[in-house]
């Protein structure tokens, strides 16, 4: 049994999964530690019967205490299902509009190899007619300009007043693919054009995790020094963050094909130095 591994990579969910891929593809060995079961259709259960046939909402613990320490909750009954942690083993803790700390489970989606995927790649969120025909509905018409269902456009995003690339042309596309036509809260889809020229400021994700994957063109990211230690051979920069004032970057040539991932505490931006547009497509998932 193989013992050493180039990279060993904690959760196997939509964070984990495709930075495994994208590494094995790369030659590399990679290990990936999931401390829930795996979960397994009809036909490949030996028993014949579907893990995924029952609720996952469905609490089938014993009622339990909270005995996290400090919060305002301690001593409450819960209930866990068999996708969930316990309470006690792994809280997230929020603070509620009184400033104080309360323990919850909410922020977690699965804890099965696959995560969350498992669950959320089987759901069909009710249409409507016209999400059906949008393009066809919107077709010709002239007055989508502010219409919050259109495709939204940025002028100097993720900038401070300050920064140095600002400018009134500064100017980014954005089409909302999930979060703004499925309604999904917690997690969002949408496909990002930068025209030549143009940047996305450089900023940092607290409680979220974003993956960036270049569609067309060619352009420059940017990640913190010490966020990847893959990307030490690159050069070093220093950027304006938002909010935070200046930081070192690493500075990563993409292209097509090329996937910038972004832990939460991370931070990241990308810049458009070309001659045609640069795409991708950005999903992110809240982790608290």
């Amino acid at each position: 049994m193989q013992t050493e591994f180039d990279v060993v990579i904690i959760g196997s969910g939509a964070g984990g999964s495709p930075i495994a891929y994208t590494l094995v593809k790369a030659g590399k060995s990679v290990l990936i530690l999931e401390k829930g079961p795996l979960f397994r259709p009809q036909y490949q259960n030996p028993q014949g019967l579907s893990d995924f046939k029952r609720d996952e909402l469905f609490a089938d613990s014993p009622e339990k205490r909270i005995r996290v320490p400090g919060v305002a909750n301690q001593n409450e009954a819960f209930y866990s299902s068999h996708v969930e942690p316990d309470i006690n083993d792994e809280p997230h803790i929020y603070r509620d509009p009184n400033g104080q700390d309360r323990a919850t489970i909410e922020g977690y989606t699965a804890q099965v190899v696959g995560g969350g995927t498992q669950l959320y790649g089987g759901v069909s969120l009710r249409f409507t007619p016209t999400d059906l025909r949008l393009q066809s509905f919107n077709a010709g018409r002239k007055d989508l300009k502010n219409d919050p269902n259109g495709d939204v456009r940025y002028r100097n995003a993720m900038m401070d007043g300050d920064n140095p690339d600002r400018a009134d042309d500064n100017i980014i596309d954005m089409r909302w693919i999930v979060q703004r036509e499925l309604g999904g809260s917690n997690i969002f889809f949408h496909e990002v054009t930068i025209p030549p020229g143009k940047v996305e400021g450089t900023h940092q994700h607290i409680g979220t995790e974003e993956l960036y994957y270049i569609t067309e063109g060619e352009g420059i990211a940017y990640m913190r020094v010490g966020d990847d230690p893959a990307t030490d051979k690159y050069p070093t920069v220093e950027r304006q963050v938002m909010g935070l004032g200046n930081h070192e970057f690493k500075e990563l040539p993409v292209k097509s094909g090329s996937i910038i991932f972004t832990k939460s505490g991370g931070m990241h931006g990308i810049r458009n130095p070309g001659t045609k547009p640069l795409k991708f497509v950005a999903f992110l998932y809240h982790t608290i």
